[in-house]
């Protein structure tokens, strides 16, 4: 039987991208404008995974997750979600963590980023109890190295981007294991 994933992501250029990603890893996938046309696809057809952009037309990614735990809650077929978003803040990570989000990925996105992630959230399950949830602590190393790269090793520029002090950079930069140039060696515990 064929995995299914649901893309929910109002850019068709984007949303495009995705299913190729996807497709290419041996998944069958399901598309969506906007979350009213992804509640509506939902259903018809079951999805083991769903891929969802924060800023959607209608009806917020936030929303929709919340519309999908209200729909689905106790329910063990529940489809793990896997968030993409452009703007990555911490604060929109731990929002969409809270609301059911497996993972949360910043955009742009790399194709074994996206697959491992769908991957990783659809092996371990799909009950609340067993579904992987990455640490606050990943999830900001992992934001803290794409602006290092972005910005191309700019402290300064990094530090105004992510809304801390450079002196808070700098230490969240030595705890993670993270060089200037956004490259991660092994965190410190």
């Amino acid at each position: 039987m064929q995995r299914r994933a649901m893309i929910v992501e109002d850019d068709a250029g984007q949303r495009r991208m995705f299913a190729l990603i996807l497709e290419a890893g041996g998944w069958s996938v399901a598309e969506a404008a906007d979350g009213q046309a992804a509640l509506a696809l939902l259903s018809r057809q079951h999805a083991d995974v769903i891929v969802l952009d924060l800023e959607l037309p209608r009806m917020s990614g936030l929303e929709l997750l919340e519309a999908l735990r209200a729909r689905t809650a106790g329910a063990e077929d529940a489809p793990p979600v896997v968030v993409v978003a452009a703007d990555g803040t911490v604060a929109n990570a731990v929002e969409a963590m809270r609301r059911g989000a497996g993972d949360f990925l910043v955009k742009p996105i790399y194709p074994r980023a996206l697959l491992g992630a769908v991957e990783a959230q659809r092996s371990i399950g799909t009950t609340p109890s067993t579904r992987k949830v990455r640490s606050l602590a990943e999830v900001e190393a992992e934001e803290i190295a794409f602006a290092l790269d972005t910005c191309r090793g700019c402290i300064a520029e990094v530090a105004r981007r992510l809304g801390i002090g450079r002196s808070t950079l700098y230490r969240k930069m030595a705890d993670y294991g993270i060089d200037a140039g956004g490259a991660r060696g092994r965190a410190r515990r």
